[in-house]
This record gives structure tokens, C-alpha cells and sequence, in this order.
């Protein structure tokens, strides 16, 4: 017999082969291609939620506005100060309280609140180590939209922070009082000449019924973005506006900017924003990226609304609605909704 037959055929069999640096580098490309398309989805994504846990911010804010209104049957004045606070009547005018730590109890806060002892002429005087020393450095996540980056080399660490704060109408002054010359106001160096026209400012005492012109066309409080600089509206404003004035590059020590401090209402730039500006309004950026800020203490400033937001601000309404206001509304629009009883029509927003 032939042995030919006997052996055994054994199949061929190819050797594994592995991937072709070019086929790698295609995968990888394919794999960089997905991510970058993913990416922005991602991103917007979080920005949706960040924005809408910014507009749920300012609801609960609005709810606790009509909860005091609903205890007292007034909007809380946005701040109280006397010119001469030593020899005031009323000590607990002078102590330079927030409408926001006096609504604390209406957003779960009454904690903070019964801490913060409003007799004292200087509420920052307080010598008690649970006082004032201790909620005025506390930050409320209820008071800082999450889209806000902070920045925080701007700003005093010692003191809470708020993206929010209240309309004071269309002017740069931050209260209105009949009374204040008598009390010894006529050279006070931040006289009180609001024209009283918005819902939440210096010295008010707004009912909803003095919102004439309704309270779905009424702004009340609206967001700004802490720790940037304001322009001063003094006798250096012209020629910040001519670009000409020379710009401050370290604020470090010259002025606590915008947003620094949700409990001190003493300065307009923790609590304060005027209608005179849009929303986004690019007259905060002058000279390049530099900021015109002049004697900062000597005159009235201009404070605007602002976000980290594309294309606009939240803005809450005097119905307790909250509106995305986009930075291209009507300038004249826009300073309607911040007068209560102007009687102009409000156009679309």
C-alpha cells in the first residue's frame, strides 16, 4: 500500500494579522472626529442646566420678595443709611442691610436672619462671633448663578457673594428719600436722588399697588456677573467714555466690585444695576480690555445687568415670572420695564 495515502492532510491556515498603523491612525481620527462633534452637545448641555438652575434662582428669590410683601404690605427697601447714622432716631436706618438678608426668612434662611442683629448702627460692628462676622461670609448657592465663573481674585473673601441684584430704575443714584436733606443730607457725598420710580431701591417702601404699569411689565431684580469692575460716573466719565482717561489695571484695594457681598448694601455695586444700560452693554469694556474706574467713592456709578448667558440676562418680573431679556432689546423697551409707573406701553421682549 501507497504511505501517500496514510498521511493525514492538515488545512492551511492564514496567521493572524493586526492593525496597519494606517488603519490605526484612521480610528483614531474617527474617534477625535466623534469627540468634537460630542463636545459642544456636552457643553450645552450643562450650560441648559446651568441656566436653569439660574432661572429657578431668581424665582425662589421672587417668591420670597412677595412673602415679605405678603408679611408687611411693602417691598423691602433694597437698603437703608442715614447721612449722619450716629445721631439718627432710627439706628437700624444706618446699619447697611441687603433687601436680601431681609427676605433670608422667605428662602429658607431665617437662620441667618435672626443672627443679623438690625438694631446696631453699623451691623458690621456687631461683636457677636455668631453675628454679623459670621453670616456675612456665608454663600448661599440659592444667590450665585452657576454659569457665573467668579472671579475670585476681585473679591473680598471674607464676604458672601450674589449674582443678583435689584433694578433701580433708569439713573445712577441708589435711593430716594423726601427726607433726607432735613437729616443732614444737602452735602453728603451720596445724596439721595432716585427719582423712586423702580420697586426695590434705597429708603422704598413699594406696594403692588403702586405698580401702575402692571406687574408682568415690571422688572424687579435681574443677574450681573461678580467681581467685574463698573464705570464711575463722575468727573472722570467723559473721558472714560472718550477713551482717554487712564485705566486702572489692579482694583485690588481701590473698590469691592460688582456682586461682593449679598448682606453689605452700603456700596450700589452689591446690590444695585440701572436700566441706563443694556443687558451685556459693551460700554463696561473701554481703552482695549482695560476698565475706566476713577475715584471710585466720589460719584455715582454705572452698573448693568450681565451674564456668562449667550445673548442675554434672566430678568424677574414683578408677577414673580422670570424672562430671558436678550442683550438686542429696544434700549427705550428696556428702561420701561424698569419703571413701575411710567405708563409708557411695553413693547415685545
Amino acid at each position: 500500500m501507497s504511505l501517500c495515502c496514510d498521511r493525514a492532510i492538515v488545512p492551511f491556515r492564514k496567521s493572524p494579522r493586526g492593525f496597519t498603523l494606517i488603519e490605526l491612525l484612521v480610528v483614531i481620527a474617527v474617534i477625535g472626529v466623534l469627540i468634537a462633534l460630542l463636545l459642544p452637545a456636552v457643553q450645552q448641555a450643562r450650560e441648559a442646566a446651568r441656566r436653569s438652575q439660574c432661572r429657578n434662582n431668581l424665582k425662589q428669590l421672587g417668591l420670597a420678595l412677595h412673602g415679605y410683601h405678603d408679611a408687611f404690605t411693602v417691598f423691602p427697601p433694597a437698603a437703608l443709611r442715614r447721612p449722619d447714622c450716629k445721631n439718627s432716631t432710627s439706628p437700624s436706618a444706618c446699619n447697611g442691610a441687603s433687601f436680601l438678608i431681609r427676605i433670608a426668612p422667605y428662602f429658607d434662611q431665617a437662620t441667618l436672619y435672626n443672627r443679623f442683629n438690625f438694631e446696631l448702627e453699623q451691623a458690621w460692628t456687631d461683636t457677636n462671633p455668631e453675628g454679623y462676622a459670621k453670616i456675612s461670609g456665608v454663600n448661599l448657592p440659592l444667590l450665585l448663578c452657576p454659569s457665573d465663573p467668579i472671579r475670585s481674585a476681585q473679591i473680598r473673601p471674607d464676604l458672601g457673594r450674589t449674582s443678583y441684584a435689584a433694578c433701580i430704575g433708569n439713573n445712577d443714584n441708589w435711593c430716594a428719600d423726601p427726607n433726607w436733606a432735613s437729616s443732614g443730607g444737602a452735602a453728603h457725598p451720596f445724596p439721595c436722588r432716585n427719582p423712586g420710580t423702580a420697586v426695590v431701591y434705597g429708603h422704598g417702601r413699594v406696594r403692588l399697588g403702586d405698580i401702575t404699569d402692571g406687574s408682568s411689565n415690571t422688572m424687579i431684580l435681574s443677574e450681573w456677573t461678580i467681581g467685574w469692575p463698573y464705570i464711575q460716573q463722575d468727573n472722570q466719565f467723559a473721558t472714560c467714555l472718550a477713551g482717554t482717561a487712564t485705566p486702572l489695571n489692579d482694583y485690588t484695594g481701590n473698590y469691592e466690585p460688582i456682586g461682593y457681598s449679598w448682606i453689605y448694601a452700603n456700596g450700589m455695586q452689591s446690590w444695585a444695576f440701572s436700566t441706563l444700560l443694556k443687558p451685556n452693554d459693551p460700554i463696561w469694556k473701554l481703552q482695549g480690555n482695560q476698565w475706566c474706574v476713577q475715584s471710585p467713592w466720589v460719584g455715582p456709578a454705572l452698573f448693568g445687568a450681565r451674564s456668562e448667558h449667550a445673548g442675554g440676562v434672566h430678568a424677574l418680573l414683578g408677577d414673580g415670572a422670570v424672562r430671558f431679556i436678550s442683550d438686542s432689546i429696544d434700549v427705550t423697551t428696556w428702561r420701561n420695564l424698569g419703571n413701575r409707573s411710567d405708563g409708557n406701553p411695553i413693547g415685545e421682549f
